[in-house]
């Protein structure tokens, strides 16, 4: 799927699933981050660091509860758009704007050790309560383009950025010159999230 629709595909998901699970209460049997740098399922050569004391929703998925809802947090990887990764991205952000879905709060350039990564941030428009952010954090790398993704309630995210932003801004991918050879081998894609808040 073009990146493009998979982003605006996100935005519009996390839009009608969220409040729907406002209400959801931590559930106590799912394992615990702890907020320690972790090699990612399907690519060990690459790592992220999620903030302490979030709930494991599913490998690569990550849950936050809040009083406003609950902030998921992900990590996949997908082949980089033809056209690449920024004409894609200003595709989609101009198509965002254009169709009064979100506002951009913020578009930059993040450092990822020795990579460079861009970090989009939205703010849905249409009538929610409460409104809803989602950040996207994408680096294109060798082996494809990583995607972090930050969703949740407006006010809950502004209230945790410190720890969302060390999670967006944390990924590492090792150069091939530095990988062993037990990760020449070809991995699989990491693992898909799901598009709803249920654990799988």
């Amino acid at each position: 799927m073009p990146v493009a629709s998979r982003i605006l595909q996100l935005l519009m998901a996390f839009t009608l699933v969220l409040p729907a699970c406002s209400g959801a209460e931590t559930m106590p049997d799912l394992p615990k981050t702890d907020g320690l740098r972790h090699s990612l399922l399907g690519a060990p050569y690459a790592s992220v660091i999620v903030p302490k004391g979030l709930e494991t929703a599913a490998p690569l998925t990550w849950l936050w509860p809040t009083n406003d809802g609950p902030i998921l947090l992900t990590v996949r990887r997908q082949q980089e758009p033809p056209e690449g990764m920024n004409a894609q991205l200003d595709q989609v952000i101009r198509q965002m704007q254009q169709g009064g879905d979100a506002d951009l709060m913020g578009d930059r350039v993040v450092q990822l050790g020795d990579l460079e990564g861009r970090l989009v941030e939205a703010t849905t428009l249409r009538k929610q309560d409460p409104p809803t952010s989602l950040w996207l954090m994408l680096c294109v790398v060798e082996d494809g383009m990583y995607a972090l993704t930050v969703a949740g309630p407006t006010g809950a995210i502004k209230d945790r950025r410190k720890e969302l932003l060390t999670f967006v801004e944390s990924l590492r991918v090792a150069l091939p010159s530095e990988r062993g050879p037990q990760v020449e081998k070809p991995v699989p894609d990491l693992v898909e999230p799901p598009t709803a808040l249920t654990p799988q």
